[in-house]
């Protein structure tokens, strides 16, 4: 067992002292109100790197609070309790370095004077670390699709807890569920959560003058099956009988247009300026009169080929919130009516409203096919939540009461009892049930979480905090 520590640091009223290359002694301050603890810079075996290992300590007192991460900040998963404790450090990878790791480890009051009762004035123990005979890839969640150019992980574990269920390796969980990892050729597995998010379960800022959601981190040029035109808009291909068709992608395009609109609000800087005006201009262009943006190729879903014109209440929401957004960024009031043109189209009883025991449900795509993604609807919510916010018309806002009333009732039926179903095709298309995978169910929960913030809805604030629940 071998390492060593390369520098300690008190925390609270205490005086810390390294003894040597792994001995930490701590002398507390007499006066007894006050906590005390260390930080200490630890250096495990070299050879970690490598395989991983683990790092142990024999603490005589556990402490009251303990905080481990890498050197770059992110913090390490490790399981109380143990004596001696010893926690698991996985290999190095692209997102993780553990040849630095630190230690903050603080100790209440009380303990002063069970140290007193024993004749003694110091707390000390020695660490060391383990390398493992075999090797231990790390899980770095939220690091960002595409292991995101300076992304920082969120948290570093070398197992992953699902439903209460510990899973090390997680191999049965990437069988059942391959597209909620992603493994690097460098052995490390990314949890994305929630694929171009990472979770915020507070969502406060809803206004929109505020960025979207985590919209300001996606990198939407990166995604599979995304690609940039020559129009400088986002296309996407499909191939259909051997055909290839492709076509502007419009969900794409306004999901980059709230990334930059949110990444420039975030910074307050102007750089992104000249690129939000262009794809406002470009896709205001292909709105037709009566405010479809339609896609101009076919989609395959669900065994259905929807011929090119299709619309989508995706699209039509995330445009109408980038329209609304873009026009307060740019000063430009003109562009909310293009917003209210596009979501005018949505809630009218047309392609876009799929109609079950009287509730209205926002359908993902046109077509025969009822389509009723949640993300989707939510998304719909959400546009005319803004739309009510920025028009302040009594036509909006008995639009905005019914749609609350609507989801409040058809949300139970996406309801798992430890997730959320995709959609509802179980139910509309007698097809089998379609569980959302973790990060569409992480997507649901945080858009009820910035909904519950924006409306008016006991209802929906009470299945926010419980779809947030049940978030591994």
């Amino acid at each position: 067992m071998t390492g060593t520590v390369s520098s300690v640091s008190p925390i609270g009223k205490c005086e810390v002292e390294l003894v040597n290359r792994s001995r930490v002694k701590i002398v507390p301050n007499k006066k007894k109100d006050f906590d005390f603890g260390v930080s200490i810079e630890f250096l495990p075996d070299p050879a970690i790197a490598i395989s991983g290992g683990e790092i142990i300590t024999n603490w005589g007192w556990a402490p009251k609070s303990l905080e481990i991460k890498s050197k770059e900040g992110a913090p390490l998963v490790f399981e109380r309790g143990a004596n001696p404790f010893r926690f698991t450090v996985p290999k190095r990878t692209d997102g993780f370095d553990p040849r630095a790791i630190i230690i903050n480890a603080c100790w209440d009051a009380e303990l002063k004077a069970k140290l007193l009762n024993l004749d003694r004035d110091n707390l000390s123990f020695e660490i060391f670390s383990e390398v493992s005979d075999s090797e231990i890839v790390p899980l770095l969640f939220d690091f960002g699709r595409g292991m995101r150019a300076g992304g920082s992980p969120t948290l570093i574990s070398n197992a992953i807890n699902v439903n209460s269920q510990l899973y090390t390796p997680i191999s049965v969980l990437e069988d059942r569920s391959k597209e909620s990892f992603r493994r690097y050729p460098d052995g490390s597995i990314h949890v994305d959560k929630l694929g171009p998010y990472s979770f915020d379960a507070g969502q406060k800022e809803t206004s929109v003058s505020d960025p979207l959601l985590n919209t300001s981190k996606m990198d939407v040029e990166n995604w599979e099956g995304v690609y940039r035109s020559e129009d400088g808009l986002l296309h996407s291909s499909t191939i259909i009988d051997g055909i290839e068709h492709s076509g502007p992608s419009f969900h794409s395009c306004f999901f980059e247009l709230l990334s930059l609109i949110g990444s420039s609000i975030e910074g307050n800087e102007t750089k992104n300026q000249d690129k939000i005006v262009k794809i406002v201009e470009n896709t205001i262009g292909l709105m037709d009169e009566e405010g479809h943006w339609q896609y101009q190729f076919p989609l395959e879903i669900n065994g259905e080929v929807v011929e090119k014109g299709w619309t989508s209440a995706l699209s039509q929401s995330l445009g109408a919130m980038a329209m609304i957004r873009a026009g307060e960024y740019l000063g430009d009031a003109t562009l909310k009516k293009y917003a209210e043109k596009a979501m005018q189209f949505s809630a009218q009883d047309g392609p876009l409203v799929h109609i079950f025991n009287g509730w209205k449900i926002f359908r993902h795509h046109s077509g025969n096919n009822p389509s009723c993604v949640l993300s989707s609807h939510l998304y719909s919510l959400m546009a005319i939540s803004d739309l009510t916010e920025v028009m302040g018309t009594k036509k909006w806002k008995k639009i905005l009461d019914s749609a609350i009333l609507d989801t409040e009732a058809i949300l139970p039926l996406y309801d798992t009892g430890y997730s959320s179903h995709y959609d509802l095709s179980h139910i509309l298309s007698d097809l089998p049930s379609k569980s959302a995978t973790p990060q569409y169910h992480c997507t649901h929960a945080m858009q009820l979480s910035w909904l519950s913030n924006k409306i008016s809805s006991v209802r929906i604030s009470e299945i926010a905090k419980i779809w947030g629940s049940y978030i591994f």
